[in-house]
């Protein structure tokens, strides 16, 4: 797996799901860090543009087979989409300062914050130690989260994690802080005017508000994003330039080394924490969790964040992709009985390629 950081070479726009056009009346939003699959997306663009393969081609498969086994191929009548042996994970926000690269997550559901005395006091929720009423919910043994404290005032954690802070959470520590989003990058605002390709000009009564992403870039720090791939798509990337984003905009790569990754933890009560989004085929949850966790693998509790919904635009096809429902980034199951999870915590819609290979499912997990 190489690790790239990818700076901005000037604004981002990575669009949300919800239908735009010029003359409509609201604003098309950034999502930032993108989801896995736009980034997954732009790195297999990328190097099929630079293989010099067309997208008909693509779409009809008439590629040299070698290339088609390492970034995927689109489906048609006969065949599903595949994958490759394409790989893919993250993206991460994350921050550079001189040759030291640092990844930022959003924080988990279950850590929450209140103000003390003038200053922000930060704390994690757990399971309560047994049932205090009855449920109807599908599982046994369910158990609500308590507060850090019994002081009020407790509230969902905004802003970024990052690694010294995702360590000490992990660890069943309160992180020292989080991060503000104005710290690592700011949205702008522009306006523009839709376009009568035929003859150049604006066209009347088309005007819209974009919102873009500019990574903070100054002389101590250049914010951006990292992402790892597989090796075989390393080095079939372009050198150096990737173009990343909507309005073809641009973004330089390099390689970077990232820490070593977090230990697994013992089998028993673990906790997986969503570092992208998953998608399962019940909302928040599959039929069983024994796929990832092991057959007696009960869960007890969750910190679930509002489902997001995830599009896209299929290049090969030329047409939209389906709109499917996600559990966000930060999202917290609890379990008992449970083996430690070793793979993409996701699964994949049927027809679709792997989920987890376009970077969708990533995690980390902990002992509670």
């Amino acid at each position: 797996m190489k690790w790239l950081f990818i700076e901005a070479n000037d604004v981002w726009m990575f669009r949300e799901s919800r239908p735009f056009a010029a003359g409509q009346a609201f604003i098309a939003r950034s999502v930032f860090p993108p989801y896995p699959q736009t980034m997954a997306g732009a790195i297999r663009t990328n190097i099929l543009e630079q293989a010099g393969v067309s997208f008909e081609d693509y779409r009809r498969r008439r590629v040299n087979p070698a290339l088609l086994a390492a970034v995927g191929a689109p489906a048609n009548e006969n065949q599903a989409a595949e994958i490759g042996s394409f790989r893919l994970l993250g993206p991460f926000l994350a921050s550079r300062t001189g040759s030291s690269v640092k990844r930022f997550v959003r924080p988990p559901l279950d850590l929450m914050k209140r103000e003390s005395d003038g200053h922000m006091q930060l704390g994690i929720a757990t399971p309560a130690p047994q049932v205090g009423f009855e449920t109807n919910l599908p599982f046994e043994n369910w158990r609500p989260l308590n507060a850090p404290s019994k002081d009020r005032g407790w509230k969902e954690v905004d802003g970024w994690l990052d690694e010294d802070g995702l360590s000490a959470y992990l660890k069943g520590k309160a992180p020292s802080k989080v991060t503000d989003s104005p710290e690592l990058f700011l949205t702008e605002e522009k306006i523009g005017l839709g376009i009568d390709y035929n003859v150049r000009t604006a066209k009347e009564s088309l005007l819209y508000h974009a919102e873009f992403v500019r990574p903070l870039h100054t002389e101590n720090q250049e914010s951006g994003l990292v992402v790892g791939i597989d090796d075989q798509s390393f080095r079939l990337l372009p050198p150096n330039v990737l173009m990343l984003g909507g309005e073809g905009r641009s973004a330089y790569y390099e390689a970077i080394t990232v820490p070593a990754s977090i230990p697994d933890p013992k089998p028993g009560k673990i906790k997986v924490i969503l570092t992208t989004p998953a998608f399962f085929e019940h909302g928040w949850q599959p039929n069983t969790w024994s796929h990832w966790l092991g057959h007696n693998a009960s869960l007890i509790s969750a910190a679930v964040g509002k489902a997001i919904t995830i599009s896209g635009w299929d290049l090969a096809q030329g047409s939209p992709k389906p709109m499917r429902a996600f559990v966000p980034a930060g999202s917290v199951y609890y379990f008992e009985n449970a083996t430690p999870c070793v793979q993409p915590f996701t699964q994949t819609p049927e027809g679709e390629p792997d989920f987890g290979a376009l970077g969708f499912g990533g995690f980390v997990q902990t002992n509670w």
